[in-house]
């Protein structure tokens, strides 16, 4: 599948969106080039492959319909913005991690691959596709007033929630391919006691995920203006999950594009970037 090149960015109030759009324009890409690995495999491949490969398709949707959002917003709120960094940071690494799990995946390799990780990276995509959409939804809004009150909406707060209860469970899955016969529970999924080449060491795990009593989200809008309290502390926990590698080959890459150096951008393909 041809790389998309992502569309130039206005600025806002001082702010380029530039920065979002080039992790847009990563993770759709990086996710094109997953899916298309998955669908390299063929009929051989298992159903939760095959649904891992759409889930991962839709996620590559997501990211460039909100790259297009960005593209075309009249406004972008403060607090929409710090949102919208730090998810799209999140996902960036997140959808990194996958590609090289993905990568594991070959022919030979098929009988071992773990349908309980499938699933619970599946639940991270959906849940994240949702929170790009919501993201869109936002964006279209014309005031930013209004755009920090559609954040602090019940539907937000659900959106952020259950995005954030997602990656917990999704950051457990450390590994595409089961180590011996044995499958694990998806509600309780363990850590893998070793490392495995990608994964995010035991001690950058974030602790688990706990939902926030009534009592407790409002005394966390109370401290924060805004109200966006626990938005922040959910967002910084999607990266927590995944901060240690974001891909610096893709980064790279779309800022090559963006900047028109088509010198570069030959160059780091080269060297393997998607």
């Amino acid at each position: 599948m041809p790389m998309r090149v992502p569309n130039a960015a206005p600025a806002m109030d001082g702010f380029s969106v530039t920065s979002l759009t080039a992790l847009c324009c990563s993770i759709a890409n990086r996710a094109a080039s997953s899916a298309g690995e998955l669908d390299s495999l063929g009929a051989a491949r298992p159903e939760s492959m095959v649904t891992l490969a759409g889930h991962i398709r839709q996620i590559s949707r997501g990211a460039s319909q909100l790259e297009q959002a960005l593209n075309s917003a009249a406004a972008l709120s403060q607090q929409l913005q710090h949102v919208l960094n730090r998810a799209l940071a999140a996902g960036d690494a997140a959808t990194g991690k996958l590609h090289k799990q993905v990568m594991r995946v070959q022919t030979e390799t098929l009988a071992a691959v773990d349908g309980d990780y499938a699933e619970a990276y599946g639940h991270f995509l959906r849940t994240y596709c949702r929170l790009f959409a919501y993201s869109c939804k936002v964006l279209s809004i014309n005031d930013r007033a209004q755009q920090d009150a559609s954040l602090e909406s019940t539907e937000g707060q659900e959106v952020l929630e259950q995005a954030s209860t997602a990656v917990n469970v999704a950051s457990q899955a450390s590994s595409i391919l089961l180590d011996g016969s044995q499958g694990r529970n998806l509600s309780n999924l363990p850590l893998r006691p070793k490392s495995q080449p990608g994964d995010v060491p035991a001690a950058d795990e974030p602790p688990p995920y706990m939902a926030a009593t009534p009592s407790s989200s409002a005394n966390a809008a109370q401290a924060s203006p805004g109200g966006l309290s626990s938005w922040t502390k959910s967002i910084k926990a999607f990266a927590a999950n995944f901060a240690p590698k974001p891909d610096p080959l893709a980064s790279a890459l779309c800022q090559a594009v963006l900047r028109g150096d088509t010198q570069q951008v030959s160059g780091l393909l080269a060297q393997g970037a998607r």
